[in-house]
């Protein structure tokens, strides 16, 4: 519901596109360069569209940590293993070993039948993966570690007992993404809201009570899918 990783992925700034249109007569350079910079383009490309691939595997398991049963989770967490595997080569040695270290969480977590420790270490392998997409596109990736955020909040609420000096830090957290768009145009209608929003949430955090900050987490996951709209307008 809140996934705007297939946006990301079809908002991706990638350059080839940009390499197929005329080149100036006067630049024989940049012509003779362009076979190298087009693979080139075409590899980061390919490696940015893996990673969002992988990471939405993640926010989906993430989402459906504490919905699905059993037999179904069993079957989400193996596409995410896939997923992680697919990414192999185009990240670092320090990012894989961090993958697997989510991965092994994953299925201690499901193992205990522990919904709330498997949607934790689900979204922080979600987290680590939109965190490695780099270049330019026109969805920030501010918004989908807004979506991270949202989803910690939420997963600590539900624990038991729920986690409320976490749910704190994850909106330490989300306030700083937020500090680097809110000022951004294409969502100036919306800043308003959104800070309100976040505010809630850490008024949420400190008051102990899970129903009031189950609430403000759907709150700030539903703004998120208007900020996605907003900046792929």
């Amino acid at each position: 519901m809140h996934s705007n990783i297939k946006c990301l992925s079809a908002l991706l700034v990638v350059l080839p596109f940009a390499s197929c249109g005329k080149q100036p007569a006067n630049e024989p350079e940049l012509n003779a360069k362009s076979p190298g910079n087009l693979a080139s383009a075409v590899n980061e490309g390919s490696r940015q569209i893996a990673l969002l691939a992988a990471a939405e595997e993640f926010e989906t398991l993430t989402e459906s940590s504490f919905s699905a049963d059993i037999s179904t989770r069993d079957i989400m967490i193996a596409k995410a293993r896939r997923a992680v595997a697919k990414v192999a080569t185009y990240v670092s040695p320090e990012l894989a070993d961090e993958l697997q270290s989510h991965l092994a969480d994953i299925k201690s977590a499901q193992t205990n039948n522990a919904p709330a420790d498997l949607a934790i270490a689900s979204n922080e392998a979600f987290g680590a993966l939109v965190s490695a997409v780099d270049g330019k596109q026109k969805i920030p990736v501010n918004v989908s570690l807004l979506d991270y955020a949202g989803f910690r909040f939420d997963a600590d609420a539900q624990a038991t007992p729920a986690r409320f000096a976490d749910m704190g830090k994850a909106v330490i957290f989300a306030q700083q993404q937020w500090a680097g768009i809110k000022s951004r145009k294409e969502i100036g209608k919306l800043s308003g809201r959104f800070s309100a929003a976040l505010d809630n949430m850490e008024l949420a955090s400190r008051s102990g009570n899970v129903a009031l900050a189950r609430t403000t987490a759907k709150v700030e996951l539903d703004m998120v899918d208007e900020l996605e709209t907003a900046f792929g307008r």
